[in-house]
């Protein structure tokens, strides 16, 4: 049976235009937005994606879009042996991790699970295609 009414999405962050983007094929839909254009509010300036977030983005979006994203991703790689600093981010306090051992590799962009590191309006406007 067809959708007669359409889905209301309150709010065109990214989970929202993310949202949209799985329904548009075939469940109508409207989104509801209360900044007038994507750059109104900054949100800071990367956001990363996990390995699973990059799969199911891979699976909502058109081909052509997908591997937009995927050239605009910043693939961070450290072949340093100095370990990475955190800092808490109310204090600005640096802060240790329990974990003593060398980061993690990070997997070369090219594989199909590699985590994405994106510019959030690139990734909004990718969104709002």
């Amino acid at each position: 049976m067809p959708y007669q009414h359409p889905i209301i999405i309150i709010g065109a962050g990214i989970s929202g235009l993310a949202l949209a983007q799985g329904l548009k094929s075939n469940v109508p839909f409207l989104t509801f937005e209360r900044d007038a254009s994507l750059t109104t509010r900054p949100q800071g300036y990367r956001v990363r994606i996990s390995s699973a977030c990059v799969n199911a983005l891979k699976e909502l979006l058109p081909l052509d879009l997908f591997q937009l994203l995927q050239l605009s991703s910043a693939n961070i790689k450290s072949k340093s042996s100095i370990p990475l600093n955190f800092l808490d981010a109310l204090t600005g306090q640096p802060i240790k991790l329990k974990y003593d051992g060398p980061p993690p590799p990070i997997p070369p962009s090219e594989e199909k699970d590699a985590p994405f590191n994106l510019d959030r309006t690139v990734l909004r406007s990718v969104l709002m295609s």
